[in-house]
């Protein structure tokens, strides 16, 4: 119900604006069969309220099931859930998955970060992330610990791009054709904060 009222909120905003999906774990879990997770007449119950509450949203998006190699790019913008929480997996992502002199945008840590230049000892590499945290409501994800639950937030990327489109194989530009801004909401602090690049 949660995420059906957001792609309402979001339908009605821009209407005519490209929409993506990018599944995650969680959306994997409920909305791909996992009989280790839940049991036949939950998943009927789950299958039942998607079909009922968020099929009807979705005519225009574009939806992108959970797996590794779901990504989506706006030219030297790259997006992805994310596959794991430690720092070498997170960098070994930026190799892998962002074009040079791009930014690349996860979620999977519900830990919001800034836009933030990839170090690489002293010098800095041709690489940019940001992590948008979660839209979740942190009252009710009762199975999280508080310690993981006070570095979570929410964040919004507002970013232009001045680049093309990525064509497949190419993943090299001289130099960011982009900017953008993280607007961040902490958890533990409840204020927002915004950082620009």
């Amino acid at each position: 119900q949660t995420v059906a009222d957001q792609m309402r909120t979001i339908n009605e905003l821009a209407p005519n604006a490209q929409k993506v999906w990018l599944w995650g774990n969680h959306e994997a879990h409920i909305f791909q069969y996992d009989p280790q997770r839940m049991n036949p007449d939950m998943r009927a119950l789950i299958q039942a309220r998607y079909e009922e509450c968020l099929k009807p949203l979705l005519d225009g998006w574009i939806v992108k099931e959970y797996g590794h190699r779901q990504n989506w790019y706006i030219g030297q913008l790259g997006f992805r859930h994310g596959s794991d929480v430690s720092d070498a997996a997170q960098k070994q992502d930026l190799f892998d998955y962002c074009p040079y002199h791009g930014l690349l945008v996860t979620g999977h840590t519900h830990r919001p970060e800034r836009v933030t230049q990839l170090k690489m000892g002293k010098s800095l590499a041709p690489f940019h992330y940001a992590n948008c945290g979660t839209g979740a409501d942190w009252e009710k994800m009762h199975y999280m610990d508080n310690s993981r639950l006070s570095q979570w937030g929410r964040g919004a990327l507002v970013a232009e791009v001045s680049s093309p489109g990525i064509l497949e194989g190419k993943r090299l530009y001289s130099s960011p054709k982009w900017k953008a801004e993280m607007r961040i909401h902490s958890m533990a602090s409840g204020n927002w904060s915004d950082t620009k690049l």
